[in-house]
């Protein structure tokens, strides 16, 4: 997903970040 790439861009670091936040926003996405 264009979604995870660009959090990739930032970093694994950002990603697990941000992805938390996300997850229960769209966890089937």
């Amino acid at each position: 997903d264009a979604f995870i790439e660009l959090m990739r861009s930032f970093g694994i670091k950002e990603l697990a970040r941000t992805g938390a936040t996300a997850l229960p926003r769209s966890p089937k996405e």
